[in-house]
């Protein structure tokens, strides 16, 4: 009987909230491009917590854009990564973020994904910054915990 109410009391409340689909599966800029620089953010240390991936990133030396518009011939992009990418061309698929940047997507079947249609809104930022903070103050965090983590700052 109990688990009954339980199973009911489940299935109602899924039902009456609101559904809404993820982010919509499409790229606005498809690029051939090396990789230059990989920059982990820091990781956050918090008991119980294991962390596999988190925000990084990524500075892309473009060589040729395959789809989509923009002249830049390096950007950076925001990524979730558990470790960097090997450093060799390829072809990226970035989606427009909040931040007026770029997320690097990485979809299980890249082959399927199509641009953007004109007005889909750009997706929430890998990276949210804090009050008083930028992005610059994040990737500078992150370059000096990834410089003493590897024992380069010896102070």
């Amino acid at each position: 009987m109990r688990s009954g109410v339980l199973l009911t009391a489940f299935a109602a409340f899924s039902l009456g909230q609101p559904a809404y689909a993820d982010e919509p599966e499409c790229y606005d800029l498809k690029i051939r491009a090396k990789p230059v620089a990989q920059v982990p953010t820091e990781i956050i240390e918090e008991p119980g917590y294991i962390v596999m991936s988190w925000p990084w990133f990524v500075d892309l030396e473009v060589e040729r854009v395959l789809d989509g518009n923009s002249d830049e011939t390096k950007l950076t992009v925001l990524a979730v990564l558990h470790t960097s990418y090997v450093a060799k061309t390829r072809v990226f698929l970035l989606r427009r973020n909040t931040l007026g940047g770029f997320n690097l997507l990485r979809p299980e079947s890249p082959e399927e994904l199509t641009r953007c249609k004109a007005g889909v809104e750009p997706m929430i930022s890998y990276l949210r910054t804090a009050e008083g903070k930028s992005l610059e103050d994040y990737r500078l965090a992150g370059e000096k915990a990834w410089a003493d983590y590897l024992g380069y700052n010896k102070d």
